[in-house]
């Protein structure tokens, strides 16, 4: 038996009472709904205590592709998602990610510096356009629609994920 090609919906964010869990999860029921034929999984980096040098981030490496959720601090995206993203290298190089990125402005600034980290620096695929998310907006009250405008940028990005993971497999 072949196992699914796996994806990892990333939590970009540790803080207490932050919002990526909630969209994380919206974001993987929506993922897992458009495709079965890849295996979306959430990684939340509060699972891990990450020291600022550290040899290991685990289970990584053996992702297909990424969706980093996160927030806007400070007009960027977490420390604690930088950190994770500087420990590896050649894991990151060419794999697809999409990036839903989420504030009480709509999270513009951050998924703009986290693409050109992600596209520049560390040579990944990164699916256009993000998806912005204003919380007054969304959260938390229609997050868990699975139809609209969210939830057709968030299908946009799954259906580019699964072409991009199809593309590398043949």
């Amino acid at each position: 038996m072949v196992s699914k090609p796996l994806v990892y919906i990333v939590i970009g964010s540790t803080r207490v009472g932050r919002a990526g869990p909630a969209i994380a999860q919206w974001t993987r029921d929506i993922a897992a709904a458009r495709s079965s034929t890849v295996d979306f999984r959430i990684l939340d980096l509060i699972d891990f205590n990450l020291p600022l040098h550290s040899p290991h981030i685990p289970i990584t490496g053996y992702a297909q592709g990424f969706v980093f959720v996160t927030p806007i601090y400070n007009g960027s995206y977490p420390g604690v998602l930088k950190l994770y993203l500087d420990y590896l290298k050649k894991e990151w190089a060419r794999k697809p990610v999409g990036i839903v990125s989420y504030s009480h402005r709509g999270g513009d600034r951050a998924a703009v510096q986290l693409k050109n980290i992600l596209r520049s620096s560390l040579q990944m695929n990164v699916i256009d356009p993000p998806v912005l998310m204003k919380l007054d907006d969304v959260f938390p009250i229609r997050y868990a629609e699975t139809e609209g405008p969210l939830s057709d940028q968030i299908n946009a990005i799954v259906d580019k994920i699964c072409q991009s993971i199809e593309a590398r497999t043949v």
